[in-house]
């Protein structure tokens, strides 16, 4: 067993459960959560009786293996749902999600998702992507922005980062290009938009354990 490994669950594939071994030895295994999380420390016993090596190979096909689910934003007291695809991925913890465009505009139209001064977000046609505009200092984005030349500099420089703006302040911007993704139902369009925000999977339903 070697540092880097990718570990998982033993008889499924299983994205939310992936480890990246950070050392071993004969008496147990320090491990990190693959997406981000603290160290685990597990018996070696433990760890190769409950996980297996995940391939290249596997990891590939399971990035590329979508579901239909649902989100919400963490900061959303009422838990509204909006629809989406996901691969399991996660960043310490929380969801991944990738969205057709007509649920997210939805999310946008109803407030599930805000859009305002202080972070833009909305569909850039001539980019062909979704942009959010955040001011760094935690203000109002000004007036007079232009933005067309913002996310034009921002697709030309990768996509996102921080970015001067002509009243002297900073905005971080990113740039969610649409991805075409194999599901059951055939190839869909999606963006994986609020990539950093803090998505949740929806609370299970009242005496049903969440998969």
């Amino acid at each position: 067993m070697e540092k880097g490994e990718i570990w998982g669950p033993k008889g499924r594939d299983d994205m939310r459960g992936l480890l990246s071994v950070n050392s071993a030895d004969e008496s147990e295994v320090i491990a990190y959560p693959r997406f981000g999380g603290f160290a685990l420390r597990i018996p070696l016993d433990e760890f190769t009786d409950r996980f297996e090596r995940y391939s290249e190979e596997r990891l590939s096909r399971m990035a590329d293996a979508f579901e239909r689910s649902s989100v919400t934003l963490d900061s959303d007291r009422d838990g509204r749902e909006i629809p989406c695809w996901t691969n399991g991925a996660n960043w310490n913890g929380w969801e991944v999600p990738f969205f057709e465009r007509k649920e997210f505009d939805a999310a946008l139209g109803d407030g599930r998702v805000v859009s305002n001064e202080f972070s833009s977000v909305e569909f850039d046609d001539a980019a062909g992507s979704y942009v959010e505009i955040m001011p760094t200092d935690g203000g109002p984005l000004p007036e007079s922005l232009d933005r067309r030349s913002l996310v034009e500099q921002a697709v030309r420089e990768g996509g996102g980062g921080e970015f001067a703006l002509a009243n002297g302040a900073s905005a971080y911007v990113s740039v969610s290009p649409s991805r075409v993704i194999e599901t059951p139902d055939g190839r869909v369009t999606v963006y994986n938009v609020g990539d950093g925000w803090t998505w949740c999977q929806p609370p299970s339903p009242k005496g049903v354990a969440a998969p």
